[in-house]
């Protein structure tokens, strides 16, 4: 067979396998399997205790009408045995089967972490975890909880404090994020209003330690911000959406749930100049 036979021939079993790989499943099938599996979120100690008032909290609410705002079932645990009371372990987080953990303004509710429950939150996102704060993440009066900043891409070594903005109307900066699927600009729940900021009342670059800030208030007190990292993303909103929040809160905590953990990019082969070329 002549060079260019050969040439012609590699070409064509190229193109053929690759169809035939597209082609491996019907379109209903395909179809199917672009469906998300359930997303399984633990609340860890938190406010409100445990477990947390369901009356005043929105987690309810999202169990039972998920379907409002998506495709992807989510079913949120807030009465863990373990971890809405108990010491916050790695095994503790792995036996709840979480894919998500939520930290729901846990310095508001003075729950103190250690340096070792912060560690095991820690490794269980490098595990492939993503994470969501609320309102007084960091810290409260006693409450110190700054060592969790790193995990959100911020720094452990700012004071933190509460902060009162006249409106928590987030103004999107990256509408199109998943986070605000179906949202409109601004973002306006009936969450409570009150922030955690930085001590001068402002989010800005400079308190960032490789997080984005992809939504804020116009005065900068309250700020929506997502952490990319290779094996999770942390998102952090300084106010708190699940307390009393409407069905725009609900969507925004739906959209963070099922955020995707990491992006990704499917390559096609590509066949350089090689045997059987011209």
């Amino acid at each position: 067979m002549s060079s260019t036979g050969r040439s012609h021939l590699a070409l064509v079993t190229t193109v053929s396998v690759l169809l035939a790989l597209l082609q491996l499943a019907p379109a209903g099938a395909m179809n199917a399997s672009r469906l998300e599996p359930p997303i399984t979120a633990v609340l860890v100690r938190s406010w409100g205790g445990c477990p947390p008032p369901t009356e005043s909290l929105i987690w309810d609410e999202l169990n039972s009408r998920w379907s409002d705002y998506g495709t992807t079932p989510i079913a949120i645990d807030y009465n863990h045995p373990q971890l809405c009371a108990g010491p916050i372990t790695v095994e503790a987080l792995a036996s709840s089967g979480a894919d998500v953990v939520i930290l729901s303004d846990p310095a508001g509710g003075s729950q103190q972490y250690s340096a070792e429950e912060i560690a095991a939150l820690q490794q269980y996102a490098l595990d492939g975890h993503n994470i969501i704060g609320t309102f007084l993440l960091f810290h409260l009066d006693v409450t110190d909880n700054r060592g969790l900043a790193p995990i959100f891409g911020l720094y452990a070594d700012i004071d933190y404090h509460t902060a009162h903005p006249p409106s928590a109307a987030y103004n999107l900066i990256d509408p199109a994020s998943p986070l605000f699927a179906g949202m409109t600009d601004p973002y306006q729940g009936a969450g409570y209003p009150h922030s955690q900021a930085p001590d001068d009342s402002s989010w800005d670059p400079g308190d960032l330690n490789g997080a984005m800030i992809v939504a804020k208030t116009s005065d900068n007190k309250a700020a929506v911000m997502v952490y990319p990292r290779p094996t999770y993303h942390a998102i952090y909103i300084t106010t708190m959406p699940e307390y009393y929040g409407d069905t725009t809160d609900e969507r925004f905590l739906y959209n963070a749930i099922t955020y995707p953990r990491f992006s990704y990019s499917v390559f096609l082969p590509v066949i350089l100049r090689s045997w059987g070329s011209d």
